[in-house]
């Protein structure tokens, strides 16, 4: 089922839908996401990798400079602001690859220098680092550390060094886990699950003895794309086929990019999959479990023009989610996956930012997207030197704002349930004030008769935006927390 748009906002090409595996809907490319802060970082940055500790904190390992100077940074504000807790002086010859960020003070990086195999590691929100070497790494191709102890890292050896590094599925991969920080490592490879050609593209882990990995078999006679767990700290394995190759060749089967769970039992895992050998254009493929992994079903397939499919896949909670793909494909369930709506449009040229300075080119040409939840606020980030971060703003949609109050504040902010919150002007007579979550739900309205608005006992905790307008013109807007 297609909806209707009244706002329209140049073309888009059409999308192909496909037997009943959930409606792809589309709104005409209107414009719901801004950057943050798109020109505070210099020398410009570029966000290779990010770990979500809670719904204000997190690090980011950044690349910045024309040698790419490596350095790890810390937001306590859900990424309007960073902090530079490490920097490398001369990153040429180091790479970092993967960031932990499990407990508080804790935070872990892999990395490699020439021969030289490491994890860096601090215990005190970056004041200090350790430097671990871990000669028996070849690359450490994911680490996912559980805690300030026990934690899981991916050791991947490319098995043809013609093929891209692009292609993960070219790679075999080793599991380690460790017990004690990361001092000391102990294989996990059961000849029952792995096998020659088997390459680990991501993993999760549950708790210290439970984790999981997706992986994809691309040998000759390897079954595609599968997920394997333990629930004995690796001792032995299970697996369960997510989408078997049926005499298909191995390009042809859905190509897995994540595995992400919103619970123990509910997880998904975002693919790409080719058409045919001879064209360009790709599916978009999502399955889901509800069984922890035990078995999966495919809830969206659909045809699209746009190569790389879907990268990754967040749930705020188990209704509303957000996948993201390459080229800024945006799609957003609010039904638990059922259905989802393309959110952004596919021909760019046509769509503006808000504020008229950044066109949706910016967010549209970047192959790499990955989405975070910051609590109810979700932020996309993409390897775009420029435009790095972008925040969901649902209340910009088709709107012209060109007389909106510049300097509005808020009163105190944060603010109590059953008390009020007082704005640094009073508006026009009549003014109505309401107020919304960040994923644009309508919580409270009423009629402004003065310089303050009540919080009713009944909104919970958490982080909105109060809207102010007149006979449908949106005066000012400003985000303010209810604790």
């Amino acid at each position: 089922m297609k909806k209707i748009v009244i706002i329209i906002i140049g073309s888009f090409l059409s999308v192909y839908l496909l037997a009943d595996w959930g409606d792809e809907e589309e709104n005409g490319g209107v414009y719901q996401w801004r950057p943050i802060k798109p020109y505070s970082y210099k020398p410009l940055a570029v966000f290779y990798e990010m770990s979500v500790l809670d719904s204000t904190n997190a690090v980011a390992l950044i690349g910045r400079g024309s040698f790419r100077k490596l350095e790890i940074w810390y937001t306590d504000d859900a990424c309007n602001s960073w902090d530079i807790l490490y920097s490398e002086l001369d990153s040429r010859d180091l790479q970092l690859g993967q960031l932990s960020f499990p407990t508080e003070n804790y935070i872990f990086a892999t990395g490699s220098s020439g021969d030289e195999n490491y994890i860096l590691r601090s215990m005190n929100m970056g004041k200090a680092w350790d430097t671990i070497t871990t000669p028996h790494f070849r690359f450490g191709w994911n680490l996912n550390m559980y805690d300030s102890l026990i934690g899981v890292c991916v050791e991947s050896i490319k098995a043809d060094s013609s093929i891209s590094y692009a292609n993960p599925k070219h790679y075999i991969s080793k599991i380690q886990y460790t017990k004690n920080g990361c001092k000391t490592w102990k294989e996990s490879r059961p000849d029952s699950i792995f096998q020659e050609s088997l390459s680990i593209i991501d993993f999760h882990v549950f708790s210290p003895e439970h984790f999981g990995a997706v992986s994809y078999n691309a040998g000759e006679y390897g079954d595609g794309p599968m997920y394997i767990w333990t629930e004995d700290g690796g001792e032995t394995w299970d697996i369960s086929y997510i989408s078997p190759r049926d005499g298909m060749e191995a390009f042809m089967t859905p190509q897995p990019r994540r595995v992400y769970f919103f619970s123990d039992s509910v997880g998904w895992i975002p693919c790409t999959q080719r058409e045919n050998s001879e064209d360009t254009a790709e599916f978009d493929v999502l399955f889901k479990t509800t069984d922890f992994g035990r078995t999966w079903e495919l809830k969206y397939k659909v045809l699209d023009t746009i190569t790389c499919g879907l990268m990754d896949i967040k749930f705020l909670n188990e209704k509303e989610g957000i996948a993201v793909g390459s080229m800024g494909k945006i799609l957003r369930t609010t039904d638990g996956g059922e259905t989802w709506l393309r959110e952004y449009g596919k021909d760019p040229e046509h769509v503006k930012c808000p504020e008229g300075k950044v066109t949706a080119a910016h967010l549209y040409t970047h192959g790499h997207m990955r989405i975070e939840y910051f609590g109810s606020k979700p932020i996309i980030w993409t390897r775009d030197a420029n435009y790095p971060l972008w925040e969901y703003d649902p209340f910009t949609v088709g709107v012209e704002i060109t007389k909106e109050k510049e300097n509005f504040k808020l009163y105190p902010n944060p603010v109590s349930s059953g008390s009020y919150l007082h704005l640094n002007y009073e508006p026009a007579f009549k003014s109505v004030a309401e107020i919304y979550s960040l994923t644009g739900e309508l919580i409270y309205k009423k009629q402004l008769y003065g310089d303050h608005i009540f919080i009713p006992t009944d909104i919970s905790a958490g982080t909105y935006v109060l809207v102010l307008n007149l006979d449908g013109e949106i005066l000012a807007r400003e985000k303010f927390i209810v604790e």
